[in-house]
């Protein structure tokens, strides 16, 4: 898998170098991913032929939890928990709202 896929596991970032502070988010993002045990993925995108074959929107970065389109937006590690803990939500079943008899 080269990280391309929609279906990866964790965190996967797309970014390329039209804004001087990704590689710094990169950096950060990625040390926070190791120190929690976050399967994490950065893909350097480096052409418009490579931007345009991206399973999602892209401008310049792009955020893919488990494999579901997040955000376009850079993002730390306080944000990535935030997306960690909706994708948990998500996966909790409903409980049933039912009476007792």
């Amino acid at each position: 898998m080269d990280g391309r896929s929609v279906g990866a596991e964790g965190l996967t970032v797309f970014y390329d170098d039209q804004c001087p502070y990704s590689l710094q988010r990169v950096e950060g993002l990625s040390a926070f991913c190791t120190e929690r045990g976050i399967p994490a993925r950065f893909v350097h995108v480096t052409s418009a032929a490579e931007a345009k074959a991206l399973p999602c929107v892209f401008n310049n970065w792009a955020v893919l939890y488990n494999g579901r389109f997040e955000t376009l937006n850079q993002i730390d590690g306080a944000a990535l928990e935030k997306i960690i803990r909706r994708a948990g939500k998500e996966k909790t079943p409903a409980r049933s709202k039912s009476k007792p008899e």
